[in-house]
């Protein structure tokens, strides 16, 4: 029977059950159907899947492992012995452990070693010993080299029985011939088996279609242990892959032997043959429950085989039409993905630390640490689990994250949680929140279940708020007012008043605290992030729980030094989502006092309210939410010069009061909880304290708005330098160019007190139509800056204008583009993209030539410059990383994650790169070839030659991103590459893609220019290479000695911070742009 979800409401609370469809029908006809249920019902829907439900899927793919069949009796019991058959030509170093791993077949068999006359007498005497171990072995020596296929053919025709294929370059675990072999045995219409492999295109794991190292280094057969748990679907594929194959005697005795003279040395016979079998009626399947490791290459060289691969691809094309399509078809469909991903989450959190976290889905600080402690373990290795309830449609979601990826699947009731964790180990359970969960008791009942079905596992409770000492979380009573933890008696009304006895189930705050005690005495830790929260734990639950005291960390921000201002009022910072409970009704009263008293103090909130009505209140400002990258720019474009933390209850931690602190910037609070405590003993701190015998917060508004205003004399903000001029950045559009250029210079000037507006000259244009003075106010402006503008549009009339009002004007520039003549030879100028360059450089040309002076990011480019423009003032301001970046890079390096995988990295901004690729293109091939763990990671848009498609399965492509993803993005690789040509305008460039590497802590390897190696401090920072042999050198000894590279990355990092950040003051560039350096 289907069933459908209802929600209740009971008092002022709201429940999801789970009912038949055939109850609710009775319902809706006012027949008794729900006689169960007490409440109103409020709702009815049907309950769809938004991800995969996890347990089906789980008892559809695997066994319990006390539940796994025996496999080995079962083929033992069907009387057949099976011929292996293993073609050898050398390959020394793969035969001692197949030879080894071959008699744990698990079922009769006879083993036929044909040797195609291998040069190496090693081989020859591994073969014979094995021969004289094993009386089923048999040798078959070939007179002449026959090459592969005809040395499998003689292997079949001494074949009596189903056969086995298997190459030199395998390695097996026990029981994997049954295994192979029993769809052959249940189906005799199966002509072909093909296990799981590492290296097998539509049978490799973890990634499908790769080739793949064994996943996580484990050994074969602790990995197979896992697949012997999965129960084979046997999914039919369009072919078998030859390095382990089952044939079936009937379809050999049908379809004949390998084709020998199309397919003379390999690639593509089994291919062939097994669509002959198709053919003939017969099924090629896939054995799900073995995992078989391919080494490759152990019997030709990867060279030849890319040759053999191509040939014989036309080959089949031509005899098969439709086999490319049935491939594709195949691979498309993937019927088992999710068995995959299954078999990741099962040996990760088996084979590695594995962590599970308990959360609500609503988001806010304690979601956010939970983020944060996630990164830190992935970054470490570890896998994390995630189990969270949706308040919204009841469902628990199950969310697995390991350094490959995330998987995201549901579960449908607390029973189908507690299931679902039994199939998986757990090192550490976090209980990171509770709030809002559905069945809360019950919920405690199988978190204790699910930690007592584990080995050794640690439990944690996460004190981020008072819920285990009252359901409101933040003690605030009814009037929206902390309520000072008062005696019991008045604990108990207030808790009868909300309802909290009927919501929860529980009829007395009594019970409840006594409900939660029992609870956490299970927890081998009880964490809180403040002392005072665990001063408030104590008095609640006694000192018997397993307490630590581990307040949060931000380690993303950093010291920014505010010494000047913009405007000419006070400007107090709020920080994150304002509402009541933040302080809301406080900051009123304070706005309120400033009004009457006409003060110039104005409250700005970075971030936005909620809950709260601040239109009335023109001291009052707000941003809208903010990413946290943005804080540091905020501050600057709001001269914030001191912050105010309002918080009416007592917060079990403060982020932003952290966050404020690891600024440096000067902060206000009342003598509560965690803020209170951090702030304390801050030299920048000010704890506004209440008269003797009130709470923290009923400090008088005038008062607390006195405390401030000495606060900020005292800390000399009203003394700080600010500059009454503002600047004017123009660009022709903003982009990726530009924010280095101009947004990155407006930010190295606000820091320095001198505020400034960016636009386009759309907007000029449409200025301009209205008032031919631009609607600009000129005495304003102290400087025009100008990024890579053509003379044309609104720019001759701006550039008068500007001297009309005797404006300096400067003209900001990153690129050797101004002098075509100087660049007209290089190759992509003459490619159709840039057939009207020569008319676009002449009118840059031209801008500049109305210029006072120039900005240029380079050395080469200052060069050049003055030499076209003698008499021009210069002056070098290389590009340099904004705060925002500083952030993200900082935050990318936190979700470091440990891979198998060597990445290169390749980040190309535009095509004007395409030939500085060309050339290490062969030398990154080699390198591929030559190490498979190493990965060619490509970004933008450069499009990767035909010479590649030999190692496609090595290469990552994505495209074009935005620069706020490329820290993280850039984070990711194991090495930098900055090939250049060495021609004047790529000398002209700057080092943008060393500095964004340096930022997350990787290394780069570059070519040698004297630009590169004066911009990175010589060669401390960076490889720089002359030739293709340094190349190979360099990327050698990057993949060899990772503590080296690291060093070097570290190194190339502490210079970036603290040599060309926007936050450095440059007192000669402020000088230069606005004309004092005359």
């Amino acid at each position: 029977m289907s069933k459908v979800w209802i929600r209740i409401k009971n008092s002022r609370f709201y429940k999801d059950k789970l009912e038949d469809t055939k109850a609710i029908a009775l319902l809706k006809k006012g027949k008794r159907g729900l006689s169960r249920v007490k409440g109103k019902i409020v709702g009815i829907w049907k309950k769809e899947e938004r991800f995969p439900r996890m347990l089906p899927l789980l008892e559809q793919n695997f066994y319990e492992p006390e539940a796994v069949p025996d496999y080995v009796a079962e083929a033992a019991a069907s009387g057949e012995i099976v011929d292996v058959i293993i073609p050898i030509y050398n390959g020394y170093s793969y035969l001692e452990k197949l030879f080894q791993d071959l008699p744990e077949a698990g079922m009769p068999c006879r083993f036929w070693l044909v040797d195609d006359k291998s040069p190496d007498e090693r081989v020859h005497a591994l073969e014979r010993f094995f021969v004289e171990k094993h009386p089923n072995a048999l040798l078959l020596e070939n007179e002449e080299n026959l090459g592969f296929v005809k040395s499998v053919n003689r292997g079949l025709k001494q074949a009596r029985g189903h056969v086995a294929l298997v190459n030199t370059d395998t390695e097996l675990s026990s029981g994997w011939l049954a295994r192979l072999m029993l769809p052959i045995l249940r189906n005799p219409k199966v002509g072909s088996t093909t296990p799981y492999t590492n290296s097998g295109t539509i049978f490799s794991f973890p990634n499908f279609c790769y080739n793949n190292p064994i996943y996580r280094g484990l050994s074969v057969d602790v990995l197979d242990g896992y697949f012997k748990r999965v129960k084979p679907g046997n999914i039919e594929a369009p072919t078998g892959v030859g390095f382990c194959m089952g044939m079936n005697r009937e379809a050999i005795a049908r379809v004949g032997l390998l084709d020998a003279e199309k397919y003379t040395r390999g690639f593509g016979e089994e291919n062939d043959w097994c669509q002959r079998a198709v053919q003939k009626g017969f099924h090629n399947v896939q054995v799900e429950n073995l995992f078989v490791y391919h080494k490759h290459g152990g019997s030709f060289v990867s060279e030849e085989k890319q040759k053999l691969i191509e040939s014989h691809k036309q080959i089949l094309a031509r005899d098969y039409p439709n086999y490319d399509a049935e491939v594709v078809q195949f691979i498309r469909r993937d019927k088992n993905r999710v068995l995959r991903q299954l078999l990741e989450i099962l040996i990760d959190t088996h084979e590695t630390k594995s962590i599970l976290f308990i959360n609500h889905c609503l988001g806010g600080g304690a979601t956010k640490y939970l983020n944060e402690r996630k990164a830190e373990f992935l970054a470490d290795g570890c896998c994390v689990s995630t189990i969270a309830f949706n308040v919204k449609v009841p469902v628990w979601t199950f969310t697995f994250e390991n350094n490959r990826g995330v998987q995201t699947y549901e579960c449908w009731s607390m029973e189908e949680v507690l299931a679902v964790c039994g199939y998986f180990k757990f090192d550490e359970l976090y209980v990171n929140e509770l709030v809002s969960f559905a069945h809360l008791w019950d919920m405690q009942k199988v978190i204790l279940k699910v930690r007592d079905s584990q080995t050794n596992c640690r439990l944690i409770m996460l004190m981020h708020d008072y819920f285990a000492i009252c359901p409101s979380t933040n003690l605030m009573d009814g009037n929206l007012e902390y309520c000072g933890m008062p005696d019991t008696a008045e604990c108990e009304q207030c808790y009868a008043r909300k309802g909290y006895q009927t919501g929860y189930a529980c009829p007395s705050r009594k019970v409840w605290v006594q409900n939660w005690k029992e609870f956490l005495k299970h927890f081998d830790e009880v964490r809180c992030f403040s002392g005072d929260t665990l001063a408030r734990m104590k008095r609640e639950f006694g000192d018997d729980l397993a307490y630590t005291l581990v307040p949060h960390q931000v380690s993303y921000l950093f010291p920014i030094h505010k010494t000047t201002k913009t405007t000419e009022t006070l400007n107090i910072g709020l920080l994150g989502v304002f509402t009541v409970h933040k302080g809301g009704e406080f900051v009123k009263k304070l706005l309120k006092e400033i009004e009457d008293r006409q003060l110039p103090v104005r409250f700005r909130l970075l971030g936005r309210c909620e809950e709260l009505d601040m239109k009335a209140f023109p001291e009052f400002s707000e941003t809208g939410l903010y990413r946290r990258e943005e804080l540091v720019r905020l501050i600057f474009e709001n001269d914030i010069d001191l912050f105010l933390l309002p918080s009416v209850c007592p917060e079990t931690f403060s982020y932003t009061a952290e966050e404020i602190m690891k600024m440096g910037m000067p902060v206000a609070t009342f003598d509560l909880g965690a803020p209170a405590e951090r702030i304390r003993d801050y030299d920048k701190g000010l704890i506004l304290r209440a008269p003797e015998g009130k709470r923290p917060m009923e400090i008088v508004p005038a008062k607390a708005l006195e405390e401030i205003l000495a606060f900020a004399e005292k800390l000399g903000i009203s003394a700080q330098k600010s500059f009454s001029k503002r600047i004017l950045y123009v660009a022709e559009y903003i982009s990726f160019s530009s924010r280095y250029r101009l947004e990155h210079l407006r930010e190295e000037l606000l820091c320095q007190g001198v505020d400034g507006e960016l636009t386009e000259t759309g907007e000029l244009e449409k200025r301009f139509e209205k008032a031919h003075n631009f609607g600009i106010n000129w005495n304003e402006i102290g400087a025009v800056v100008i990024y890579r503008c053509r003379y044309m549009g609104c720019i001759p009339e701006l550039i008068a204008e500007a001297r009309k009002h005797k404006i300096r004007l400067v003209y900001d520039i990153d690129d050797y583009i101004f002098d075509y003549a100087g660049i007209r030879d290089l190759p992509f100028f003459h490619t159709e993209e840039y057939k009207d360059f020569e008319a676009y450089s002449e009118l840059i040309h031209k801008c500049m030539e109305q210029m006072d002076g120039f900005l240029l990011s380079t050395d080469s480019l200052a060069a050049v410059t003055a030499l076209e423009f003698p008499g021009k003032a210069t002056y070098i301001n290389r590009n340099a990383a904004s705060a925002e970046m500083v952030i993200l890079s900082n935050l990318a390096m936190e979700k470091k994650r440990c891979r198998d995988t060597f990445i290169m990295g390749y980040y190309s901004g535009s095509n004007t790169h395409n030939r500085d690729f060309e050339l290490i293109e062969d030398v990154l091939l080699e390198f591929m070839k030559a190490h498979s763990e190493v990965r060619l990671k490509v970004v933008g848009c450069l499009e990767l030659g035909p010479k590649f498609d030999g190692v496609k399965e090595q290469v990552i492509r994505e495209g074009f991103m935005d620069w706020r993803r490329l820290p993280e993005s850039i984070a990711e690789v194991d090495c930098n590459l900055m090939p250049l040509e060495d021609t004047i305008f790529q000398q002209c460039k700057s080092e943008n893609k060393w500095m964004e590497a340096a930022l997350v802590g990787v290394p780069t390897i570059g070519s040698m220019n004297r630009e590169l190696e004066g911009a990175t401090r010589q060669l401390e920072n960076i490889i720089l290479c002359r030739n293709a042999e340094e190349w190979r050198d360099g990327l050698e000894r990057l993949l060899a000695d990772r503590t080296a590279a690291a060093e070097m990355a570290a190194r190339a990092r502490d210079y970036v911070l603290s040599h060309k950040t926007t936050l450095q003051r440059d007192q000669k560039l402020l000088d230069f742009v606005l004309g004092a350096e005359k």
